[in-house]
């Protein structure tokens, strides 16, 4: 074997880590702004007794406090079982505000 298919071989392995490693890399962001956002999401619930702190926060607002894009906000929200969306409508119906909220999962 001469040293050229060496380095080829070398460099498919090399390759192949790389990209296996690349790849991990995404799925662990995906989880943890997932994380983030169920764990914002959880402290802010409601913990007044009158109602009017629903617990549920705006994109925009999300957006800001998690220092987090738009599509990563939604796309955590979306995988999330444990995050619920509601819709803030406008004088017409039409949806003004997506709303996202933590889920209370009831004990079982």
């Amino acid at each position: 074997m001469n040293w050229l298919e060496l380095l080829d071989q070398l460099a498919s392995i090399f390759t192949a880590v790389a990209a296996l490693g690349a790849w991990l890399s995404y799925l662990c962001g995906r989880r943890n702004r997932r994380l983030a956002l169920e764990h914002y999401l959880k402290t802010e619930l409601p913990d007044r007794p009158d109602g009017k702190n629903t617990g549920a926060r705006s994109v925009p607002h999300l957006m800001a406090m998690l220092r987090m894009p738009e599509a990563d906000v939604l796309t955590a929200a979306f995988e999330s079982s444990l995050v619920e969306t509601a819709r803030r409508p406008d004088d017409e119906g039409v949806t003004k505000d997506v709303l996202l909220r933590y889920r209370r999962v009831a004990a079982a």
